[in-house]
């Protein structure tokens, strides 16, 4: 038997930026570990700059 699983898209606030730390270049990928509440992320290996509030979502399987 097999059980559908749908998938919930929720938007967060404020604060759970703390798996996001890789920078979205796709050529660059730079992770910084450093990272905790800032809202911006500031890539010292490409110089790209992300405002880590925008688009920001979790996703989460309920049965």
């Amino acid at each position: 038997i097999r059980q559908e699983m749908t998938l919930e898209i929720k938007e967060i606030t404020p604060h759970p930026y703390c798996f996001n730390k890789n920078c979205s270049n796709c050529k660059c990928g730079e992770i910084n570990k450093e990272l905790r509440y800032e809202e911006v992320f500031e890539c010292s290996h490409c110089d790209n700059v992300i405002d880590r509030d925008v688009n920001y979502l979790a996703w989460k399987y309920v049965p």
